[in-house]
C-alpha cells in the first residue's frame, strides 16, 4: 500500500502550471462539469443531474480539440493585431482566421444543438423541465463557451506555415512535461483527472466501497470546484487590473488590494486541498484496483480448485482438497483485509473532501473601477 505513503504535490504542480510527462484528455464527463463552472449555479445543477444520472453528452471526439482552435485563433488574432506583417501573411493569417471560425461555428452547431443528447419535442422537453433535466439555447450557449476553456494539456501547436509566417511556435509539452496557461488551469485539469480516475475505478464501482460511493457525490465536487476555482480566477484578474491602472502614489488604493490578495490566500490553499483529497482518493483506489484484481483472480482459482477437489474427493484423496481451500482462504482473507484498509483511507480523504467545501468568500469591488478590459491572473 506504499502508493498512498505520499500525498501528491499539487502545490508544486500548480506554482509551476507544469506536470510530468504527458497527460491524458480529460473525459467527456469531466470537461462538462469543470465547464459547469462558467455557467449559472441553476444551470450548473442541471448539468450535474444530467451527468449523474448518465444522460448522453455531445461528443466530439475530446473538448481538448476546441480548445485548441480557441488559442490558434486567439494567437493569429494577436499577430493581425500587430505591426510590421508583409501584405501576404495578412491575407494568410486571415484566411486562418475565417478557417478556424469556420471550424468553430460547425463544432457550436453539435454541441448546442444535439438532438440526440438534448430534448427537441415539446412533451420531452415539459418532461425534463419538470425534472430539472432541461437547458435552454441560452444555456447550451454558455455552455459551449465553458467547454471552449477545457483545460487542455495536448500540445498546443501552431500549424507549421503560421509559424514559418510569425517565427513563433509554443507547445503545452517541452522536456518531458505538459504545461498549462495558469496555475488556475493546471488545478481546473488536476481536479477533471483526479474525478476521471476515481469514477473509473473498478474499485470503486465495486461492491466494496459502495457504501463510500453514497457518502460523496463526485459530479457536485467536480462542478463546485471548477465554480470555485473560476471565480477566484476572476476576481485575482480583476485586481490585478486595478493594480495595473492605479498610480504609484494612491498608497491607498494599493493597501487596499493588498489587503484583497491576502483575502485570498486561504481560499486558494483550501482549493488546493480539496483537489488533493481527490488525488489521494485516485491513488488509494489505484491500490485498491491491483488488490481486487488479485482478489477477484483468487476466486476464479478457487472456483476451478473446488471442481479439482470435487474430483479428487471422489478418490478418496481428502488433503488435497483441504490444502486448496486453506490455499484459497488466506489468500481471499489477506486481499479483503487490504481492501478495509483502504475503505478506512478513503473514508478519511471523504470527510476531508466534505468539510473543505465552505461557501467561497470573495472580496467585494466598486463596480466603479471595472473595466472591458480584464487581464489574465496569474497569481
Amino acid at each position: 500500500m506504499s502508493a498512498t505513503s505520499s500525498a501528491p504535490p499539487i502545490e508544486l504542480w500548480t506554482r509551476e502550471c507544469r506536470l510530468p510527462g504527458p497527460q491524458p484528455e480529460l473525459s467527456d464527463a469531466a470537461a462538462f462539469l469543470i465547464a459547469a463552472g462558467h455557467t449559472a449555479e441553476a444551470s450548473r445543477a442541471v448539468l450535474v443531474r444530467r451527468v449523474t444520472l448518465g444522460m448522453p453528452i455531445p461528443s466530439i471526439g475530446g473538448f481538448g480539440e476546441l480548445r485548441r482552435i480557441d488559442r490558434e485563433a486567439a494567437f493569429v488574432d494577436r499577430r493581425l493585431q500587430g505591426d510590421r506583417l508583409h501584405p501576404v501573411a495578412v491575407q494568410l493569417l486571415r484566411a486562418r482566421a475565417a478557417h478556424l471560425a469556420r471550424r468553430r461555428a460547425a463544432i457550436a452547431r453539435v454541441l448546442i444543438g444535439a438532438n440526440s443528447s438534448y430534448a427537441s419535442g415539446g412533451k420531452i422537453t415539459r418532461k425534463q423541465r419538470k425534472e430539472g433535466l432541461h437547458l435552454d439555447e441560452a444555456e447550451r450557449q454558455r455552455l459551449f463557451d465553458g467547454l471552449a476553456q477545457t483545460p487542455s494539456p495536448n500540445p498546443t501547436t501552431i500549424s507549421g506555415w503560421v509559424s514559418s509566417l510569425v517565427m513563433q511556435r509554443f507547445s503545452a509539452h517541452d522536456s518531458g512535461e505538459t504545461r498549462f496557461a495558469d496555475r488556475y488551469e493546471t488545478l481546473l485539469y488536476l481536479a477533471g483527472q483526479m474525478y476521471d480516475r476515481v469514477w473509473q475505478s473498478p474499485s470503486w464501482q465495486s461492491e466494496y466501497f459502495a457504501v463510500q460511493r453514497g457518502q460523496v457525490d463526485l459530479p457536485v465536487e467536480l462542478a463546485a470546484i471548477a465554480a470555485d476555482v473560476i471565480a477566484l480566477r476572476s476576481v485575482t484578474a480583476e485586481i490585478v487590473r486595478i493594480e495595473r491602472t492605479t498610480s504609484a502614489a494612491d498608497v491607498t488604493t494599493r493597501h487596499q488590494q493588498d489587503q484583497r490578495r491576502r483575502a485570498l490566500i486561504p481560499v486558494w490553499d483550501q482549493l488546493v486541498e480539496r483537489v488533493r483529497s481527490l488525488a489521494t482518493m485516485a491513488d488509494v483506489l489505484a491500490s485498491a484496483d491491483r488488490e481486487l484484481a488479485l482478489v477477484n483472480e483468487v476466486n476464479r482459482g478457487g472456483t476451478l480448485d473446488q471442481r479439482i477437489d470435487g474430483l479428487v474427493a471422489r478418490l478418496g484423496d481428502h488433503g488435497h482438497s483441504l490444502d486448496a481451500t486453506d490455499r484459497v482462504g488466506y489468500q481471499l482473507q489477506a486481499g479483503e483485509e487490504h481492501l478495509r484498509a483502504y475503505r478506512e483511507m478513503l473514508q478519511g480523504n471523504i470527510v476531508s473532501l466534505s468539510t473543505a467545501r465552505p461557501e467561497l468568500a470573495l472580496p467585494e469591488f466598486n463596480p466603479a473601477s471595472s473595466s472591458s478590459d480584464t487581464p489574465s491572473a496569474d497569481q
